[in-house]
């Protein structure tokens, strides 16, 4: 049985070492105090004229008051959604509005933009180019401001905590990960059913790599397949109507298809 070395403690470091730290958190400080004021800034400026907000408060209104789902409550979202707001507005004694919407939303968009710079630092080992990740994440997901407590924002994060997962799984015992990421998928589902059953595909295919060499082949190229032609199926309609590149996402539907049967043993 192997035993971890003891970590030097903060005082044991040299003063190389203690400033290097001392410089990575003013950094990560300054980063994060950029970072929240443009997203304060942003999502308390912006209104869109097809108001989600108002929907979903209205909607969160009503189940908040007992009223059953789906009957007297219209939503077009899964019920995981109406269960997590209700607990984390239980829980914490804020009452559901406009403003308290928007700052669980703003804390939604800083942790899915941190979440894209952890899985950054994970795969490239660089702490630099992890922090620069996460500082333009915040801009590049943005829209988030444009719909405040729409479930989206929510499966973003839960999105990212699943690659998490895999990303740190040689470093949690089998079961811990598996569980991890059995029930990050679950409440995907339960609260965004098409983003869920992305993830459970792709979550399919990850582990299709444990079985024998024939059957994975064949697995992994099935769950391929299926990745590949769900988008295209049910986003094509819209994407036609909205005057979206079509043309671009079967080119690269193509590319993915014949890297998929490419001869190569995956």
């Amino acid at each position: 049985m192997t035993t971890r070395k003891p970590q030097p403690s903060w005082f044991g470091l040299s003063p190389a070492a203690r400033l290097a730290g001392l410089g990575w958190g003013l950094l990560f400080t300054a980063a994060l105090a950029l970072s929240a004021r443009y997203s304060y800034y942003t999502i308390f400026s912006r209104f869109r004229a097809y108001d989600d907000e108002g929907f979903i408060l209205i909607s969160l209104h009503s189940y908040f008051r007992g009223q059953p789902l789906y009957d007297q409550v219209y939503s077009c979202y899964q019920p995981g959604f109406y269960v997590l707001n209700r607990l984390m507005f239980g829980l914490s004694g804020v009452p559901l509005g406009h403003d308290s919407v928007r700052l669980l939303t703003l804390a939604l968009w800083l942790m899915a933009a941190l979440a894209n710079g952890v899985l950054t630092c994970r795969l490239s080992g660089s702490k630099l180019l992890g922090l620069i990740v996460a500082v333009l994440s915040v801009r590049l997901i943005d829209q988030i401001a444009n719909e405040p407590g729409h479930p989206q924002t929510l499966a973003c994060v839960i999105v990212l905590a699943l690659a998490i997962v895999f990303a740190f799984a040689r470093d949690l015992p089998p079961r811990a990960w598996s569980l991890a990421a059995g029930a990050l998928v679950g409440v995907l589902i339960m609260i965004k059913i098409n983003v869920g059953a992305y993830a459970l595909l792709a979550v399919m295919l990850i582990l299709a790599g444990s079985t024998n060499p024939r059957l994975r082949t064949v697995l992994r190229r099935l769950l391929g397949l299926l990745l590949l032609a769900v988008p295209v199926l049910l986003m094509r309609q819209r994407l036609v109507l909205k005057g979206g590149p079509l043309v671009c996402l079967c080119l690269m539907e193509l590319l993915a298809l014949s890297l998929l049967f490419s001869g190569a043993n995956p």
